[in-house]
């Protein structure tokens, strides 16, 4: 595929796609079908090599979702998707391609092991959280890689809840009392004028400052950790 073909299917050219680019939309539509021209990558074979039959009920695709009248069509081609495929006991019932996408070809999957790595460390956050007060690390070292834009919210997101839940927790097992709420209450200061300084400061962190900064954060929680269990 020449120079020219290649940026009108793809709406880029090929030399825009890199290392630090790949993984994000415009760019995915090409290297996720194509990884292995990018990073060593294990290319699986069907199980059954047989074409697929032809979808049962295509109409899925065209119900509507909530009252704008977008379908389910309408959302996969807004939201960057490559391909989509709903199934049932083994049988596909519909399945869409966007116009970039080729489904004869094989397609990057990540998302089954980004799903499981998320699952261990959000219960290793939960458990650290809740028995020694310090669950951030295995939150941040899982999204150091991330836009700092996505780091950000996503574990500030994350702590919110995960603190409200091991709060909770504690409560219906009776682990707290108010000397415990009087000293959560001495912090809240602290978290104001931190909150109030993280517009500025924000804006003066570059990427890779931001994932240095979240790793030495998570040295300095390994060693309070080490710390306390020394102490007591």
């Amino acid at each position: 595929m020449g120079e020219t073909d290649f940026a009108a299917r793809y709406g880029f050219g090929r030399r825009e796609v890199t290392l630090a680019n790949w993984r994000t939309a415009p760019f995915s539509r090409w290297s996720f079908q194509n990884v292995a021209e990018i990073v060593p990558s294990a290319i699986r074979a069907p199980a059954d090599p047989r074409p697929e039959e032809p979808a049962e009920d295509p109409a899925l695709l065209q119900a509507p979702l909530g009252h704008g009248g977008a379908t389910v069509a309408d959302h996969l081609a807004a939201h960057d998707t490559d391909l989509f495929c709903v199934m049932k006991s083994g049988r596909v019932l519909a399945d869409w391609a966007a116009p970039h996408a080729d489904p004869a070809l094989p397609h990057l999957v990540f998302s089954i092991s980004k799903s499981l790595t998320a699952l261990v460390a959000g219960a290793l956050s939960g458990i650290s959280g809740a028995s020694a007060a310090v669950g951030g690390p295995f939150t941040a070292i899982l999204f150091q890689h991330e836009p700092t834009a996505r780091m950000r919210s996503t574990l500030a997101v994350s702590f919110l809840l995960g603190s409200a839940l091991s709060t909770i927790g504690l409560a219906q097992a009776g682990a707290l009392d108010w000397s415990d709420l009087r000293a959560a209450l001495a912090w809240v200061p602290f978290m104001v004028v931190g909150y109030a300084a993280s517009g500025r400061l924000r804006r003066r962190l570059a990427e890779s400052g931001m994932r240095t900064a979240v790793l030495a954060f998570c040295v300095i929680a390994a060693c309070v950790i080490v710390i306390r269990a020394l102490a007591a």
